[in-house]
């Protein structure tokens, strides 16, 4: 198979909103999360409704890729990992 232009890898398919209640549930701060319509929310710059990536090309490399809630976990643990450590 040849590859050229440009790959994007990435996970599932998730809106904002989605992404948003991954992680506060990870948290355990779901409450924080309020559904709101994308033109409700003032945006000081221009932002696309649909801002995921084409992964077509990734696609067809059959890679296996961690889902989105182990991806946060793993951030969540590491950034307060590093919290810990800016106290010391």
């Amino acid at each position: 198979m040849e590859l050229n232009g440009i790959l994007h890898i990435a996970g599932e398919r998730k809106s904002r909103y989605e992404f948003a209640i991954e992680l506060a549930k990870i948290l355990k701060k779901e409450e924080l999360v309020i559904p709101v319509s994308f033109s409700e929310i003032n945006f000081k710059a221009k932002r696309p409704k649909d801002s995921s990536l084409n992964t077509e090309k990734a696609k067809n490399l059959k890679l296996e890729l961690p889902s989105l809630k182990e991806c946060l976990e793993k951030f969540v643990k590491v950034y307060y990992a590093y919290k810990e450590l800016e106290k010391t």
